[in-house]
């Protein structure tokens, strides 16, 4: 009990449990320190301890001690590994890091350093995700890129946000536009247009009256046509607004894309859950890395890395490219379609017969036209619940038993085949089962045959087949060939 107490330390790694840890102690591996020393074959002389074994127990070790890391939203244990061999060991060492620093690591791009920044800063940017187009992931990304807020974003222009890496021209148009909407100097300046005082509104409402009368006249007779076009105005502008927020409609479902990681292209449960312990939680995440860094996931090729970038809108493949990929239709061959008639026949003297006497052929033609009675059940054909298989009939007044011409016969001696000829081939032949070409030794062509056994491959039953031809010998169970006719 106290060695398993003393040894508990290694539980803590994966895929070591008491018993590991106990071998591991016992060898003088007691804690994760002295684990991360050891070498696999160190700790393959172990006994019980396999190559296999020893690498999961190194790698766990590795992934342990950069497991604070993980800590961090968008860092996972590959990348937790990386940034750890870099020398950032801890979160307060990524918060004092610079992005640029960050970069320096291998797989880490501006916008996934910005995502660390801001998720080891612990800052949320709620101002940026009220922007249309900007989600939790973009806001860390435009906030680890120095835009902290609306303001900031008012201030940059198309060209600077499409620059960030996630974003393209599009977005940042979108980004731009939304945040001019909500500038407050612009509805400052509509606040201050000077109002009309009432003694100039009593004047303009004068001038009006009489401007009204004498336009009465006019306004009367063209309130009819006024109105006609009016309508067939209103009906076209209803049509055309409603053809165009069906067209915005789709055109934003189609460049939406994927909201979830399975709802990408080829990616599955399985698929997913391995992106996510990547460190890309997201299709931002996604969009932001590169085919060689999906590549690197595990279960992951660079196959379905390129498919998936091309599905989250992140690679274009032209329909050149495309073209190029499709296979050549071969040309039909006019000899191959031409038909060819075909069967099959067996290999060897299929032909042969054996050298009988006259008494055994005569024995051989009895047995042949004798045959052997059917023993069924008494009364099978007459009651459904009665099955044919044979028993012996025991009633008093049984026909069967008494041996009644038609009622079927009774299981006894004399219906055995001559015993000269009993258990040979319908062809006359006595069988030999053979297994191998030495099997072949010692057997009569004129008198015996033979049969392969099953479980003899294709290679040894040709060369069974071909030596028993050889020395004119019937194989009862040849190979069929497909041979071409002659015309």
């Amino acid at each position: 009990m106290a060695d398993d107490e003393d040894y508990e330390e290694l539980t803590d790694v994966e895929g070591v449990g008491p018993a590991t840890a106990g071998k591991l102690g016992g060898a003088g591996y007691g804690s994760i320190e002295a684990l991360r020393e050891a070498s696999v074959p160190d700790l393959v002389e172990i006994e019980g301890i396999e190559e296999a074994t020893a690498e999961n127990v190194l790698e766990a070790v590795g992934d342990l001690e950069y497991e604070v890391l993980t800590d961090v939203e968008s860092i996972g244990p590959q990348r937790a590994r990386k940034l750890g061999g870099a020398g950032f060991e801890s979160a307060a060492q990524l918060q004092e890091a610079s992005i640029a620093e960050l970069t320096e690591v291998e797989g880490i791009d501006d916008a996934l350093a910005a995502r660390i920044k801001a998720d080891v800063g612990e800052t949320e940017f709620d101002d940026l995700t009220d922007v249309t187009g900007v989600g939790p992931q973009k806001a860390k990304v435009l906030g680890g890129s120095g835009y902290e807020d609306v303001a900031d974003l008012r201030e940059a222009s198309v060209e600077e946000l499409a620059g960030i890496t996630g974003f393209d021209e599009e977005l940042a148009t979108r980004i731009t536009a939304d945040v001019a909407e909500s500038d407050p100097e612009a509805s400052e300046a509509l606040d201050d247009v000077e109002e009309p005082d009432d003694d100039d509104d009593a004047a303009a409402d004068e001038d009006d009256e009489v401007a009204a009368d004498d336009d009465a006249a006019v306004a009367d007779a063209t309130d009819d046509v006024g109105e006609t076009t009016a309508d067939e105005a209103d009906a076209t502008g209803e049509a055309d607004g409603t053809a165009a927020a069906d067209a915005a409609d789709e055109a934003d479902e189609a460049d939406a894309g994927p909201s979830d990681l399975e709802d990408i292209a080829g990616v599955g449960d399985s698929k997913a859950e391995s992106l996510r312990e990547a460190g890309y939680d997201s299709v931002d995440a996604i969009r932001g890395a590169s085919q060689s860094e999906l590549a690197d996931v595990d279960d992951v090729g660079n196959a379905l890395a390129a498919r998936i970038k091309a599905d989250v809108g992140d690679l274009e493949v032209a329909e050149e490219t495309e073209a190029e990929l499709e296979e050549e239709e071969p040309e039909p061959d006019e000899a191959a379609e031409a038909e060819v008639e075909t069967e099959l026949r067996p290999r060897g003297l299929v032909e042969k017969t054996p050298e009988l006497t006259d008494e055994e052929e005569r024995l051989r033609r009895q047995r042949r036209r004798e045959g052997k009675p059917q023993f069924n059940r008494q009364d099978h054909h007459v009651k459904k619940r009665t099955p044919a298989s044979w028993r012996r009939p025991r009633g008093q007044l049984s026909k069967q038993r008494r041996g009644v011409k038609g009622k079927g016969d009774t299981v006894e001696a004399g219906f055995r085949t001559p015993t000269a000829v009993r258990g040979t081939h319908p062809s006359g032949f006595e069988e030999v089962r053979v297994e191998n070409v030495d099997d072949l030794d010692g057997v009569d062509g004129d008198r015996e045959a033979v049969r392969i056994g099953a479980t003899v491959g294709a290679r040894k039953r040709e060369r069974i087949e071909e030596v028993a031809e050889a020395e004119e010998i019937r194989v009862l169970n040849p190979t069929y060939v497909e041979v071409e006719l002659e015309e």
